[in-house]
């Protein structure tokens, strides 16, 4: 066991030689550790090599911070030696390792970790002073496999959290990464005109993984003028579940891979889970911060064509289970009309498919009318069991709407699905709310595969669930 407490200590680990078992305990300071890491080494899922902060007693987090820092000694082979500047402006946790050699069961826990930003700088090994790059984040797994990031603190990076496939090669393809207990907020770059940087293309988590599982997070907006996802991942056999996530330009944005044929071949590539958590699109609030004109996105971006469909075939074309989520719209535009609606799906292609059961899908709009819509332009949404939905929602489109949707079950509306408080953000179910013991059973393919027995608890906690009444409840708390 290694114990962290002033840079002397820090740069005397052995980062890149640690092995199975070892834990790097980094002990809280009022000042952060403005240092990277870089690891590369293996070890088992008995005994992983385990990174952790120890908090102060007010349950302060050890800051590692990417503003300012210096790579320590030790690293010389570990980046990119004929492009240091590259190497080493990935970000401040850097997980890589040469071709046919991936970083494995390496666990990265309470932590608070910032800074990775394009316009922050920091002093490599050999003294000279760089920016990180705009794709710079807090932690960048260039490739690794069976990684669990827990507990942390991400803010103020590029990306929050990346997870990098490439080349078409399962030698750099990541492979099963865990997001729990984590909070994930204000990242991503504003718009810089004079730099050419645009404000989209950075997230709060950007994953791209052969398995993925993100679940009990609480994941905030984007920092001021930046305009990409919470979330954005282009894994195979993605599940989100158990969080709080509050949207940016999109809340989830699950699109295709890119340049990663093995995450493409796994047989879960297209079939993925969203279930238990709360999404929050609050627009026009004054904020000035990024919302969502359609909070889930599922499918492709950069290869559908403008009539629905996915010509070069890396499109996930897959199915998404949405289920016992509470999906929350709130809008104080004081507009009214169909070209001021406010979209739940967008599908891209014809080919995907939404299976809804057991959701809350609630639009407050305290200054217009409700214009909700299932549904942007593509695909089919059925909708199975029980759903509660605003009244007067739509299905999709006002003009562009070429879908499909199957009412299986049945569709609850209200004015209010019988929330706490909307606007103190209390959603947890009122007595006397339609949607108490309204819910059905779940497929069986489902309960026996996978786990659904627990609910967010604010915040980056979670607690069982169990019925407490005839029926489930709808949405992501049982009354």
């Amino acid at each position: 066991c290694y114990e962290v407490t002033s840079d002397d200590t820090f740069d005397a680990v052995p980062w890149l030689d640690l092995e199975a078992g070892d834990t790097v305990r980094i002990h809280y300071r009022e000042q952060p550790y403005r240092k990277k890491i870089g690891l590369k080494s293996v070890g088992t899922a008995d005994n992983p090599i385990h990174i952790c902060g120890v908090s102060n007693e007010n349950g302060a987090k050890p800051e590692i911070a990417g503003e300012d820092s210096t790579t320590g000694p030790g690293f010389e082979d570990f980046f990119d030696t004929d492009h240091p500047e590259w190497g080493e402006a990935l970000g401040v946790i850097v997980i890589n390792d040469s071709w046919g050699n991936k970083p494995e069961h390496i666990v990265i826990e309470n932590l608070k970790i910032t800074g990775a930003y394009y316009a922050h700088t920091f002093t490599d090994r050999i003294g000279g002073m760089h920016n990180y790059i705009r794709n710079a984040s807090g932690i960048y797994i260039v490739v690794g496999k069976n990684i669990t990031i827990r507990g942390c603190e991400i803010t103020d990076n590029g990306n929050g959290i990346f997870t990098s496939s490439n080349v078409n090669s399962i030698e750099r393809t990541t492979e099963e990464v865990l997001v729990e207990y984590n909070y994930i907020y204000d990242n991503g770059n504003e718009q810089n005109d004079d730099l050419g940087i645009p404000g989209y293309g950075r997230h709060n988590l950007y994953l791209q993984s052969k398995g993925v599982v993100v679940q009990y997070n609480r994941i905030g907006r984007l920092r001021l003028g930046a305009a990409g996802s919470s979330l954005k991942d282009r894994s195979a056999g993605t599940i989100i579940r158990y969080n709080w996530i509050e949207s940016a330009a999109r809340t989830l944005d699950l699109v295709e891979q890119e340049d990663a044929l093995p995450v493409q071949q796994d047989p879960r590539y297209g079939h993925d889970y969203v279930y238990g958590n709360i999404l929050i699109n609050s627009r026009n609030d004054g904020t000035g911060l990024a919302s969502a004109g359609n909070i889930v996105h599922y499918g492709g971006d950069n290869s559908v064509d403008n009539d629905g469909n996915c010509p070069n075939g890396t499109c996930r074309n897959g199915t998404l289970e949405f289920f016992n989520n509470t999906v929350v719209i709130i809008d104080y535009d004081d507009r009214s009309g169909d070209w001021n609606r406010d979209y739940v799906f967008e599908l891209s292609t014809h080919a995907d498919t939404v299976n809804l059961r057991n959701n809350i899908f609630y639009g407050y709009f305290p200054n217009a009318e409700k214009y909700m819509s299932l549904m942007n332009s593509y695909g089919t949404a059925n909708i199975e069991g029980i759903n509660w939905f605003v009244t007067d929602w739509k299905e999709g489109h006002w003009r562009d709407w070429v879908g499909t949707i199957n009412t299986n079950g049945t569709v609850i509306t209200g004015d209010d699905p019988g929330l706490e408080d909307i606007v103190a953000y209390d959603f947890t179910l009122a007595d006397g709310s339609q949607c108490i013991d309204a819910g059905t059973a779940l497929p069986e393919e489902i309960t026996q595969t996978y786990d659904i027995d627990a609910m967010y608890e604010l915040h980056q906690s979670k607690t069982p669930r169990s019925v407490s009444g005839e029926a489930i409840d709808l949405g992501a708390f049982e009354h």
